[in-house]
């Protein structure tokens, strides 16, 4: 597949590249950067070895959870499930209003709680509405990281009859996480 970019529409965000051009919002994570010469002309040009997320291309979910105000630090996702973020948009004194991240290219989004009444974020209820379940290739490992961040433990990880080991945790924003892999 060859997408063509201006050099503006790229936007480096970590081990990703995102662009936005005429197909829509291309997600590149880069596994290996080389410089290419042009026997021709003697041009040099990076040369990206990487795994392509096209976002405008199928339909695919991308939850928002919500944070208290005043939020500053969600490195929690980085540390326990390998989360990218790939842009946030800050108030103006450097609190999160809404960050979007992803899991090895799935998506979510972390937004500041706001003023309508139906969005809020779990400890303002004490409980949740919904568990995020999140397919892994290695759930004690997943599990183990995401303790060792500050996630508390809602169910250890175990073999189900269906196929599935799955264990279920609660971020530090108060998110059900349910783990999962294919046995």
């Amino acid at each position: 597949m060859v997408i063509r970019f201006k050099k503006n529409d790229c936007l480096h965000l970590q081990e990703f590249l995102v662009f936005q051009n005429q197909s829509g919002i291309v997600c590149i994570k880069v596994r290996k950067i080389e410089w290419e010469t042009n026997g021709e002309t003697g041009r040099r040009r990076y040369v990206f070895f990487a795994n392509f997320i096209t976002m405008n291309q199928h339909t695919f979910f991308a939850p928002e959870l919500f944070i208290p105000n005043g939020s500053y630090d969600i490195s929690f996702y980085e540390k326990a499930f390998g989360a990218v973020e790939l842009r946030r948009f800050s108030n103006e004194d450097g609190s999160i209003h809404v960050s979007e991240l992803s899991i090895d290219g799935a998506l979510f989004h972390l937004h500041e709680t706001t003023a309508k009444s139906y969005y809020f974020s779990p400890d303002a209820h004490s409980g949740t509405t919904v568990c995020i379940g999140l397919f892994v290739t290695d759930v004690d490992a997943i599990v183990k990281n995401a303790l060792e961040a500050g996630a508390g433990e809602i169910s250890p990880a175990q073999d189900y009859d269906y196929g599935y080991r799955q264990a279920t945790i609660k971020d530090p924003f108060g998110h059900y996480w349910q783990l999962q892999q294919q046995i």
